[in-house]
């Protein structure tokens, strides 16, 4: 039996991790067809990720260093099937994932894409129970709001909504993937099923290791920057400006701050360009106005500084 899948898995300097991604996506039933983006980072793939090369079982592209959203997209374009799942190097799929996801695809003629659930492993927390992602009843009212999927590896997508919502974005440093979410809503509606998709691994390389409020941030100024949004979802999109500013303008201050005092300059002059575009958000909407108010009191006012420092980082 043929799959109508391919697998897309981009390739930097984790080799022993990426075989094990690889294997996960041919052990699947029927197994996808799987094309490996070779990022050339400084480690070269294993002997069995190249036995499967020569033997035809993989296909491995590229030929240099790209960066995450532009391999994947190479990849995209040698993908021939109508379904498309991107799969990072450090992380697995569950034993049915793509099954799953395709069958309730299949239930579901209008969505474009489907994402399950993952598992939190290697560094992390171990929670045996599967956590699915965000809930997407309302749409891009909620993906605004927060990024449904912890990783590409918990969505399979129909390929031709892929290519009509343009790829991921290179210019996104960081939380890509979410931005392609909020674009792809604009398509037609992406299904969370009850699926074991992926095993996500959290570790020291782990792209998510990196700030969260960097991700939520340039994602976010970025996307409403190069994609304003719809009159029908202006509402959703003063309530999201107005949540960014207010849970992150005054974070990002403050570290730069300390990294300014520290002397770690590039870092302190990355976190004010951010305020700075956060700010510029905030203005465009009265929520946002109202926000940037109260985050300006926290500094004069004692109480409310501690309480707000004292506030974990939202999700």
């Amino acid at each position: 039996m043929t799959s109508d899948i391919t697998v897309v898995i981009p390739v930097y300097d984790r080799p022993h991790l990426a075989e094990e991604a690889i294997a996960s996506a041919l052990a699947q039933h029927p197994p996808p067809q799987v094309i490996v983006v070779d990022d050339h980072g400084a480690r070269p793939f294993t002997a069995q990720t190249m036995a499967w090369a020569q033997s035809g079982v993989i296909r491995i592209v590229g030929d240099r260093n790209l960066g995450l959203s532009a391999a994947r997209n190479l990849g995209a374009r040698f993908v021939t099937t109508p379904y498309l799942h991107f799969l990072d190097d450090d992380d697995h799929l569950g034993p049915t994932a793509l099954a799953g996801l395709r069958a309730a695809l299949e239930a579901s003629p209008s969505a474009v894409a489907a994402g399950g659930g993952r598992r939190l492993f290697e560094g992390a927390t171990i929670d045996e129970t599967i956590r699915w992602p965000s809930d997407l009843s309302t749409g891009i009212a909620a993906a605004v709001m927060a990024c449904p999927f912890s990783t590409p590896g918990q969505v399979l997508m129909r390929r031709e909504a892929f290519e009509a919502a343009g790829g991921f974005a290179v210019g996104v440093p960081l939380a890509e993937d979410w931005d392609l979410w909020v674009r792809l809503l604009t398509i037609g509606p992406i299904i969370t099923p009850p699926v074991h998709a992926v095993d996500y691994r959290r570790h020291a390389q782990s792209m998510s290791a990196s700030t969260r409020v960097a991700h939520q941030a340039i994602t976010l100024c970025h996307h409403y920057r190069r994609h304003p949004p719809a009159p029908e979802v202006l509402a959703s999109h003063d309530r999201m400006v107005a949540a960014v500013a207010d849970s992150y303008l005054a974070k990002v201050v403050w570290q730069g701050a300390r990294h300014a005092r520290t002397g770690q300059l590039r870092a302190a002059g990355r976190e004010f360009v951010m305020a700075a575009r956060l700010i510029g958000q905030a203005l465009t909407s009265q929520r946002g106005r109202s926000a940037l108010a109260h985050v300006g009191r926290t500094f004069f006012d004692p109480a409310l500084r501690q309480k707000r420092t004292a506030a974990p980082t939202p999700p």
